[in-house]
């Protein structure tokens, strides 16, 4: 007997939790890519698993997908929904060898040790790690195109490497030169092969910089204001983004925030960044941790999810990330707080990092609280402060003027420079 789609659809998520994946992940795959396929078989009117009308939902999207309407990367995750679908209703297992047909670079066993060895020894982690993996096996991947090894690695391989990946990733040319830079360092520094440019100076052309500016005390104060603190979403909101904006956490870190990271005597926060795999202590003020305290005391679900932050629909799990961003956005419509290009969830990181900046502390305080690896990387969170520009600016009242060009006179002697024209 034929399976409705409905029961392929719940087979499945069940594979895939079995297979591993966090409860967030599943949601997405549910609510993000099997709820539309199950939504155009009802338009269809078909109840049944048909794998005819499966690629046809396949087909109409990647015509959308050349339209525009959706991007490369959202009907690529359809196709592999759709293939998860497929090998359960076929098979009765969920196939997850599916992999993307772009990316996917397979160097030997030998280069992807040293690959390790090289981001082990720079001490990459987590998110910031993966994020090198792609870059770095495609670089090794080429060269044994070329059919050399790590130690007959020239100049001349690594610049025409350069120039290919330009044309295939010309959207991530940054992170191409950071895993380049990288990997000629650590050849250079072990003697693996004879290199004699020198890439640390090597840089990608940019457009012009954008300050994105954080959120000013106002718009935070009235985003605060119209959240319902009586209630279970909004104690919950109302304690995330004070969490935010007291500690700059990322996102991803606030979702997965777990209960035994509180420490409420020593009145911190101890977590493992998800983006660099690095360990991150921050103090927590008072008004963080009443709101933090009210929402578990009072309104958090009974759960024996170890996270602090829950969704309100049964059964209850982690909030995913991208809930964070989509409350705060509630929020600033219903404040009145009139929307600015890419001002987000993560400007609240950056109005943290604003505000000490503004308060007069450190760039290398501020860059240890943000749990950032260097001082390079506060940059795109430090917004122009017109204070503190005017108090750098200087007068010209003490440097000597005579006629169009600099006086010969003594430095000590003032002199009186002609009209507006007679000044350079």
């Amino acid at each position: 007997m034929t399976k409705t789609i409905t029961r392929i659809i719940d087979d499945t998520l069940s594979q895939i939790r079995k297979h591993g994946l966090k409860e967030s992940s599943v949601t997405d795959y549910q609510k993000s890519l099997f709820q539309p396929i199950l939504k155009y078989f009802i338009q269809k009117g078909c109840e049944c698993y048909d794998r005819g009308l499966l690629e046809e939902f396949l087909s109409d999207h990647d015509a959308r997908r050349k339209n525009g309407e959706i991007s490369h990367s959202y009907f690529s995750r359809f196709q592999k929904a759709a293939h998860l679908l497929i090998s359960t209703a076929e098979t009765g297992q969920t196939d997850f060898s599916m992999r993307s047909k772009t990316g996917a670079y397979f160097p030997t066993a030998e280069h992807l040790a040293l690959i390790n060895k090289i981001l082990d020894s720079a001490g990459y982690k987590g998110t910031a790690r993966r994020d090198l993996l792609s870059p770095m096996k495609h670089f090794f991947c080429y060269i044994e195109g070329s059919g050399i090894d790590a130690g007959q690695i020239t100049d001349r391989d690594i610049l025409l490497f350069f120039n290919e990946a330009s044309i295939i990733n010309r959207s991530s040319m940054g992170r191409v030169l950071r895993a380049l830079k990288l990997i000629t360092s650590y050849l250079k520094e072990n003697s693996i092969c004879s290199l004699d440019l020198d890439y640390s100076m090597m840089g990608v052309k940019r457009g012009r910089d954008r300050c994105i500016a954080p959120y000013s005390p106002d718009e935070v104060n009235s985003v605060l204001s119209v959240i319902d603190r009586s209630s279970e979403i909004g104690a919950r909101d109302y304690a995330i983004i004070l969490l935010a904006l007291g500690t700059g956490l990322r996102g991803c870190d606030i979702a997965n925030l777990r209960k035994d990271e509180i420490d409420w005597h020593g009145c911190s926060v101890s977590i493992i960044q998800k983006k660099t795999g690095n360990s991150l202590q921050l103090p927590l003020g008072g008004e963080i941790m009443n709101a933090i305290a009210d929402y578990i005391l009072k309104f958090r679900p009974e759960s024996a999810e170890p996270y602090v932050f829950l969704t309100t629909d049964r059964p209850t799990r982690m909030l995913n990330r991208c809930a964070l961003y989509k409350r705060l956005g509630k929020y600033k419509s219903l404040a009145g707080v009139a929307p600015r290009e890419r001002q987000g969830f993560h400007s609240l990181r950056r109005a943290f990092a604003t505000g000490l900046s503004a308060s007069g502390v450190d760039i290398s305080t501020i860059s240890s609280l943000m749990g950032h690896r260097g001082i390079d990387e506060d940059r795109p969170y430090l917004s122009y402060n017109d204070g503190q520009m005017a108090f750098v600016a200087m007068g010209c009242s003490s440097v000597p003027f005579s006629g169009k060009y600099y006086s010969d006179c003594n430095s000590a002697q003032m002199c009186t420079g002609g009209g507006r024209n007679d000044v350079l």
